[in-house]
């Protein structure tokens, strides 16, 4: 991608300073569709990290949280399968400043949410969900996949076969039944026994029908900073390609302003589960931690939002 000072593809609307595994600093820059862009202390003050904007990052404290709602910061970037790469900044306007107080009225940020998800009605976008072993993105595995179009019901593969739910054979299956710190294991929150998986494919059997879903696809996922980085790790695992992807956006991040409970302590609204969102739209249940449930449960939120 060559950058122009005028192609500006993404708003960052939150910056939080957070630290790296060396306990440098770095910066956390979420957009307005969700995604997070990592900015790192050796390229504050250097190349398109070199403008103003960045004098409000210096002075920021670890944990501190800015607020760019009314001023968002327009950047051009581009996402490489894992990482995103921002290619430049928009020059910083006239005393623009971070937001001092919480955002509050909805309709400040109903046009972003209906202009991302009319954007998804020019697409191919595909809304997924797992059901997995564990809590645990590097070590445990998918069980369940179900993935739809966003404009259809449920995909099919060229011989007709749908997406539906794909129920998958993990390598270590005795993970679930292992009871958590709260007592219940997965096959407890999702009913998939070890059992029922015995002659199911495994991950590489089937990877390449969910590579045939998803590839060069504009992702969703209700709580996408865990089911993305499942379904890469697994592919890391099994040396499979990870699968090539448009963007991802998180719908429960991007939602969040919808259901007004403001969360100080972290100073964003808090991410509702899909069972309360559901419930918020009086949208039946259609059988939670079930991944096909789960992803038309999605969708129908989603929509119900589009319509607000």
């Amino acid at each position: 991608m060559t950058a122009t000072n005028t192609q500006y593809t993404h708003s960052i609307i939150s910056v939080k300073r957070w630290k790296t595994r060396n306990n440098d600093p770095m910066w956390i820059c979420t957009t307005a569709e969700g995604a997070d862009i990592c900015v790192f202390s050796n390229q504050i003050g250097k190349g398109i990290w070199d403008n103003q904007w960045v004098s409000h990052f210096t002075v920021m404290q670890e944990g501190d949280i800015q607020i760019w709602e009314t001023n968002p910061i327009p950047v051009s970037a581009e996402f490489d399968g894992k990482y995103w790469s921002v290619y430049d900044v928009a020059p910083m306007p006239a005393n623009a400043c971070p937001d001092t107080t919480p955002m509050t009225d909805l309709r400040l940020y109903m046009g972003r949410i209906k202009s991302q998800i009319g954007f998804w009605n020019k697409e191919a976008v595909r809304i997924f969900d797992t059901e997995t072993t564990g809590l645990n993105v590097t070590t445990d595995e998918i069980v369940s996949f179900a993935c739809v179009d966003w404009n259809e019901t449920c995909l099919r593969d060229d011989e007709g076969s749908s997406y539906d739910n794909l129920f998958i054979q993990p390598q270590h299956p005795e993970k679930l039944l292992i009871k958590g710190k709260n007592g219940e294991s997965s096959y407890d929150v999702h009913g998939i026994h070890p059992d029922q998986l015995t002659d199911c494919p495994t991950f590489p059997d089937i990877y390449n029908e969910i590579a045939d879903a998803m590839a060069y696809t504009h992702w969703i996922a209700w709580n996408a900073p865990y089911d993305v980085p499942l379904l890469d790790n697994l592919c890391i695992r099994h040396n499979m390609p990870l699968i090539p992807r448009l963007s991802v956006t998180c719908a429960m991040r991007l939602t969040a302003p919808v259901f007004q409970q403001w969360d100080a302590g972290k100073s964003e609204y808090k991410w509702q589960s899909l069972e309360n969102a559901s419930a918020f739209f009086g949208i039946a249940n259609g059988g939670a931690h079930n991944a096909y449930a789960d992803v038309v449960m999605t969708r129908s939120v989603l929509k119900a939002v589009s319509e607000l």
